[in-house]
């Protein structure tokens, strides 16, 4: 065989210039593809980082939120309950301290009654506004007067205010309901 076949070469041999350029520019090829190799490798490391880090802290917080919000609602929900147990019981204060004084109420509610004959108290209460209501059974409405006129004769009561009378058809007695201050007791 010939070997002249071998050598035979239709393109022109490479000049030194030409050759630099051609290593030139495989040397920036690789460093491009190096270039992207690197930030495909830093997107996957802040990819992973942000999921492992920041999101897990994000869930983290997000909860602790909502755990925070949860406790102010049920403080709020109690604030609201306790709230307005506390402004009930400011506004009973004043009458929660004052001293009933029991038997004072009873010797007064016995003293409203003598000289009416067969009248019976049925009934002792205390007012939100601090008055005592007392409810007494009577034979005939005339003998409220009499009520009335020892009223006028005690000194400790005070205010004194029927504030109804009514005539029972099954029983054959009347039955009057009574308001009073009693001044001895504060």
């Amino acid at each position: 065989m010939n070997n002249n076949f071998d050598k035979f070469n239709l393109i022109p041999p490479k000049t030194k210039e030409e050759i630099v350029t051609i290593e030139e520019r495989d040397n920036s090829v690789l460093y491009a593809v190096i270039l992207i190799f690197l930030a495909v490798t830093l997107f996957a490391f802040f990819s992973i980082g942000k999921a492992l880090l920041v999101d897990t802290r994000k869930v983290f917080l997000e909860s602790a939120i909502a755990q925070q919000d949860n406790s102010i609602a049920a403080y709020n929900s109690i604030k609201r309950v306790n709230g307005e147990i506390f402004i009930k019981s400011n506004a009973l204060a004043p009458i929660v301290q004052q001293d009933i004084k029991l038997t004072s109420l009873i010797e007064v509610a016995n003293e409203l009654i003598v000289g009416a004959p067969n009248a019976i108290i049925t009934s002792y209460a205390r007012e939100l506004d601090g008055k005592f209501l007392v409810t007494i059974e009577i034979d005939q409405y005339s003998d409220i007067n009499i009520v009335s006129r020892n009223a006028d004769q005690i000194e400790t009561l005070s205010d004194f205010y029927i504030k109804e009378i009514n005539q029972s058809s099954a029983v054959s007695k009347s039955v009057a309901s009574i308001s009073f201050v009693l001044t001895n007791i504060k």
